[in-house]
């Protein structure tokens, strides 16, 4: 047994020695890597888009890396602005704490929603159903996310959001670097830092033709996506300036982002972006987690551009759960709209398309059944991992142009330029973008099949959502 000889002093002396040079340590690489360091202090208020949060007496506050604020709990909120208060009937501007996936198409923001339902217990900012008050308070522990949100003036509206800010309820502070946990659940910690993104995966790409500024893409992702509520009701709670609405533009504002992190700029200048769209990737996490694996199912153009942030995330961050996420078809940890809408034709798919299960859309009058020349296609159905029976070889298709692979273009180069298309796990989707960016710029199939009803003949507008889209898949793929 070997014994230490160092009196209690010198202990005393080295501990502190190596907290200084941690110290120094920590400064160093928040130099290096960009990060702003945000000291954390007191406050009565927090302002946030537009919004404010009024405590009962001082908090001790801070922000994320992203810049979204924390407060040391348990805190005592007794003024909401915008306030949640029913005017002529209708509720507005209501908050949740740790919103359920699982709870379906029901929210507590808004009482007259389009397509969504309202549930006045899970609209926190009037406790009791009253407004909030110093006498009627809201009372967070620590591991409470806080969403709250501005309605949009008008009720019935699609999105009925304006504008959406989350403020996280913790023990204590989180370290340096540290990003805001998910709004969903009720673990709030932070297990995700910017010390571990691996930026050397990012490439230094020349821009193309029509590249939009960094600065209007940062912006993008900015603020928080809420997008909890599953299926295509969710478009109630997408906060107008906080994300796009519709599925085919968030899909294709995924694209753009994925694409813009692999251009040239410098580590330094695309770090906020990087940090926004990492942030995503831990929100979606966030709602996959907590019960929302059947949220993005196959159904027309608002299931897309889901998986890619996470997947994303996972490889930034090294986090195995997040990189396993294997196929989104069904078979794998949750559904994803783009792996469960295309598929190889198989024999089942001629079979049923040739049999009286076939369902034939009523939005378009062209229909066109499979048949053996098209076995092992790579191919695109509206709801195909839900609905094969609703499959169709037409490319008069609804929402097979206009809403789905037009904005895929992005999200699909990104995983080829970072080499991870086998830990996507769903070679249908990389082979059926293939396909569709050929035969929408008028060229014969790129695996040989033959042509289908309604196969355009010229480079068509549906091709890229955005000309930024399609320029980067012709300079790169």
């Amino acid at each position: 047994m070997i014994y230490s000889h160092r009196t209690k002093t010198q202990y005393i002396y080295l501990f502190i020695v190596f907290l200084i040079q941690s110290s120094i340590l920590l400064s160093a690489q928040s130099k290096l890597s960009g990060i702003q360091i945000i000291n954390s202090g007191t406050a009565t208020e927090i302002s946030q888009y537009g919004i404010t949060w009024t405590f009962s007496k001082p908090v001790e506050y801070g922000t994320y890396i992203n810049g979204d604020y924390w407060v040391v709990g348990p805190v005592e909120i007794v003024n909401i602005y915008p306030p949640s208060k029913n005017v002529a009937g209708r509720v507005i501007n209501g908050s949740m704490v740790n919103p359920d996936p699982t709870r379906g198409g029901v929210h507590g923001f808004d009482s007259q929603p389009r397509d969504t339902r309202y549930s006045p217990d899970l609209n926190v900012a009037r406790p009791g159903g009253q407004d909030l008050s110093s006498v009627n308070s809201l009372l967070l522990q620590p591991g409470s996310s806080l969403v709250t949100s501005i309605s949009h003036p008008e009720p019935e509206n699609r999105p009925q959001l304006t504008d959406a800010a989350i403020l996280t309820v913790i023990a204590a502070p989180p370290s340096s670097g540290s990003f805001r946990p998910p709004y969903c659940g009720s673990d709030k910690t932070s297990y995700y830092n910017y010390f571990q993104v691996d930026t050397a995966s990012l490439r230094s790409l020349a821009p193309v033709a029509n590249t939009p500024s960094l600065s209007s893409v940062t912006a993008a992702f900015k603020r928080p996506w809420l997008d909890f509520i599953p299926d295509w009701t969710q478009r109630d709670i997408h906060a107008s300036n906080n994300m796009p609405s519709y599925g085919r533009d968030l899909s294709s504002q995924v694209s753009i982002g994925a694409l813009m992190l692999h251009l040239n700029y410098s580590q330094n200048e695309k770090k906020e972006l990087l940090v926004g769209f990492l942030q995503l990737g831990i929100d979606l996490w966030g709602i996959v987690q907590n019960g929302g694996t059947n949220h993005w199912v196959p159904n027309g153009g608002h299931a897309s551009g889901r998986k890619w942030p996470i997947l994303f995330a996972g490889i930034m961050f090294d986090d195995v759960n997040m990189m396993n996420l294997g196929p989104g078809d069904g078979s794998g940890v949750a559904v994803f709209g783009e792996d469960a809408q295309t598929f190889y034709v198989s024999q089942e798919t001629i079979d049923i398309t040739n049999g009286p299960d076939w369902v034939k859309d009523d939005k378009h009058d062209d229909h066109q059944p499979y048949d053996n020349s098209h076995l092992g296609m790579p191919e695109w159905g509206i709801r195909h991992a839900t609905e094969p029976q609703r499959d169709d070889a037409s490319w008069n298709r609804a929402y097979r142009t206009c809403c789905t692979a037009t904005a895929w273009a992005g999200f699909v180069l990104s995983a080829r330029i970072m080499d991870v298309v086998d830990l996507w796990d769903h070679d249908a989707l990389f082979d059926y973008q293939d396909r569709y960016m050929e035969l929408m710029n008028g060229n014969p199939d790129p695996f040989g099949y033959p042509a289908v009803n309604g196969q355009p003949t010229t480079h068509q507008d549906y091709r890229g959502w955005t000309d930024f889209e399609e320029n980067m898949w012709d300079a790169y793929r």
